[in-house]
């Protein structure tokens, strides 16, 4: 016998606890389980109104697992009314290096040494990182959408009552992204660099008048723009205007 599972019943208010423990023979006064609420109870009422009976026997860890799932299911112990248990059975995985695998409605506790066997004939594992992740964004999802208007009513109270933290946030995230921008800007004109060049020939032999024509079409919004800059940067204004003089007289 690698192990056996077992219940433990409180004498007093009847609740039981479905545990397995790894021994080669059934010890009811060693060993009456380990569970935290049933450690609590065993506190609260004393060892002496615990009994504890055999229920099943297994040779393989995989068989104990499947077995504690199986009874904790037939007594129905995690429902606090009925037991002390607070996981299904089979559930140490991490412990006893074991995972659960599913395939339809049927699930498994088994070794991870032979699992690879089981997933070639179709089982897939059920709690892996992928999807724990798509159950979390589920639950966000479904909650996002029950709780909406408390959640909106919510951010915008916190954005009236913290004016100053926002605009320090808005500030932080704009040049982040800025920063980021130009990054990605820089590499990708790097990367396409002679095809842009290329391209800019093409365009200008066959158009060789249209930055004119671009600028009769669009001539007032320039000018106006100009202006506009001018009356807000009059010192770089006269710096320009003397840089432009400069080169004048040097082609001269």
């Amino acid at each position: 016998m690698y192990g056996y599972i077992y219940k433990t019943t409180n004498l007093i208010n009847g609740l039981i606890y479905i545990g397995q423990h790894k021994a080669t023979k059934f010890e009811p006064t060693k060993y009456i389980g380990s569970g935290r609420h049933l450690k609590a109870a065993i506190k609260e009422f004393g060892k002496e109104n615990f009994i504890c009976e055999f229920l099943d026997a297994a040779e393989t860890l995989e068989e104990l697992n499947n077995k504690e799932d199986y009874w904790v299911n037939f007594y129905n112990s995690r429902d606090p009314r009925v037991g002390y248990n607070v996981k299904k059975g089979g559930e140490q995985l991490g412990l006893t290096g074991c995972c659960k695998i599913r395939r339809g409605d049927e699930t498994l506790v088994v070794e991870r040494v032979s699992v690879d066997k089981y997933l070639a004939e179709g089982w897939i594992l059920t709690n892996t990182v992928e999807a724990r992740k798509e159950k979390s964004k589920q639950y966000q999802k479904e909650y996002y959408k029950k709780n909406k208007e408390k959640l909106l009513a919510k951010g915008k109270t916190w954005r009236d009552n913290n004016k100053e933290r926002m605009k320090e946030l808005q500030t932080a995230w704009e040049h982040e992204h800025l920063k980021e921008g130009r990054t990605k800007s820089l590499q990708y004109y790097y990367d396409h660099r002679e095809e842009r060049l290329e391209y800019s020939k093409k365009h200008k032999a066959e158009k060789s008048n249209y930055s004119k024509e671009h600028y009769e079409l669009n001539k007032n919004k320039y000018i106006e723009n100009a202006t506009q800059w001018r009356k807000k940067n009059p010192e770089k204004y006269k710096e320009v205007c003397k840089k432009y003089r400069e080169k004048k007289k040097q082609k001269k």
